[in-house]
């Protein structure tokens, strides 16, 4: 197998365990539902952990996980390293 084959047979691996994350936060007197919504990307771990930025999650509410096949999670933040 070729160097260029070896490229296309890893990101075909890899994309399987990135996704898209979506967050919010609400702002504004008495935190109303008006929102700012960002975006970032992570990777699967070992059981169903997500690691990403620690700027993606930052100031959020609300996150939600997006697979490549389009199905969409819900998710918590447990940690994070801003150092």
């Amino acid at each position: 197998m070729n160097i260029e084959n070896k490229i296309i047979t890893t990101i075909e691996n890899a994309k399987q365990n990135v996704v898209k994350i979506t967050t919010s936060k609400k702002k504004g007197f008495l935190k109303k539902t008006t929102t700012n919504k960002l975006c970032g990307s992570g990777f699967f771990l070992k059981n169903n952990y997500i690691i990403t930025n620690a700027h993606v999650v930052e100031n959020t509410d609300n996150l939600k996980i997006e697979l490549i096949n389009g199905k969409k999670y819900t998710s918590t933040i447990i940690g994070k390293n801003i150092d």
